[in-house]
């Protein structure tokens, strides 16, 4: 029984820290697609090193294929993946003026 309480229990925490990542993601992908960085630097360096920090529950997660991809390019530079994502998104971030 404590083994399949622990594994559930770790699966959840990878699941959590899963939610966590995408979350810090999403966040940094609107900040620097609507180059708002400049007006939040103190929340910009924080998502970017969580999007880094969190990226290996993408990597090693039971996740889709893209995600897992997506993991690894956060994981080697946050600002190129933010910059590749934000390219191929089909409604653009506005920026301000």
């Amino acid at each position: 029984i404590e083994d399949k309480v622990l594994g559930t229990y770790l699966n959840l925490c990878n699941s959590v820290n899963y939610t966590k990542w995408h979350t810090y993601c999403d966040f940094f992908n609107m900040l620097v697609g609507s180059d708002e960085k400049a007006h939040y630097p103190g929340e910009y360096i924080n998502l970017r090193k969580n999007c880094k920090k969190f990226s290996i529950y993408a990597i090693r997660g039971e996740v889709s294929f893209r995600d897992q991809c997506k993991g690894i390019i956060f994981w080697i530079s946050p600002d190129f993946a933010a910059k590749i994502i934000n390219k191929f998104r089909l409604r653009k971030f506005e920026k301000s003026l």
